[in-house]
């Protein structure tokens, strides 16, 4: 769905849309893997993730980091209107 190069919301919890005051992410690679939740916590993620089942997973860049194996369902498409900008600078 997405493709390395465009920006995308990383999207809230309840699915209620983008995180709020989050800035958008850069789209790095698109590939199948297990989605992982806690990069750093095998345990944690497997009560969250099916660790049986790839899904379409993106690595992003948020903030200058790197974060891997992000879930298709938890990022949004970006759309500049979707920033409040203040024409003004203020």
């Amino acid at each position: 769905m997405y493709t390395p190069g465009q920006l995308v919301w990383i999207i809230a919890s309840d699915h209620s849309g983008p995180i709020e005051g989050h800035p958008p992410v850069l789209i790095l690679r698109k590939y199948k893997a297990i989605p992982k939740v806690f990069p750093s916590n095998e345990e944690a993620n497997k009560m969250f993730v099916d660790p049986e089942m790839e899904r379409v997973v993106y690595d992003i860049m948020c903030r200058g980091v790197i974060e891997r194996c992000v879930d298709e369902d938890w990022i949004g498409n970006f759309s500049p209107l979707d920033i409040d900008v203040d024409s003004k600078g203020e």
